[in-house]
């Protein structure tokens, strides 16, 4: 059977997602995300910075509601078959694996820890306030310090 046809229990990754938040007043300006384009340029040479923006849906008896913010700018940087991102906000970075998800011991825990190392002294001096990491089926990431 090939393996493009398999049935699983418990289907592979489709995505895997970790986001480190900083703990900053200011979220990063557009000049300074300019600025850290070249940082993953080599790996990740498909680049764009996008708005982002936050949107309120409220449906009430008037009908509906739409509020619109802006957020800021967010630096996307793909790799050139698009399999891996690694996302610049104001306020955080999101390092993004689509399937084939190569697994945490693999490849994926080194990636992030790599895209961090370059970070950290850009940004310095820059704490980190929080971590979040999920995927798009249930799998368990192993606990790490």
């Amino acid at each position: 059977m090939a393996a493009d046809q398999r049935k699983y229990s418990n289907p592979p990754i489709q995505e895997a997602i970790c986001e480190v938040h900083f703990a900053i007043e200011q979220p990063l300006a557009l000049d300074k995300l300019e600025q850290l384009k070249g940082l993953w340029k080599s790996d990740y040479p498909n680049q764009s910075v996008n708005e982002e923006k936050n949107v309120h849906l409220q449906m009430g008896a008037e009908g509906v509601r739409i509020d619109e913010s802006k957020q800021g700018q967010r630096l996307i940087c793909r790799t050139s078959d698009g399999t891996r991102l690694v996302q610049l906000s104001g306020r955080f970075v999101a390092i993004n694996q689509l399937k084939p998800y190569p697994g945490w011991e693999e490849g994926y825990r080194e990636t992030i820890l790599a895209r961090l190392r370059m970070l950290n002294p850009k940004l310095a001096p820059c704490r980190y306030s929080g971590l979040a990491s999920g995927a798009s089926t249930t799998s368990r990431f192993p606990k790490t310090r």
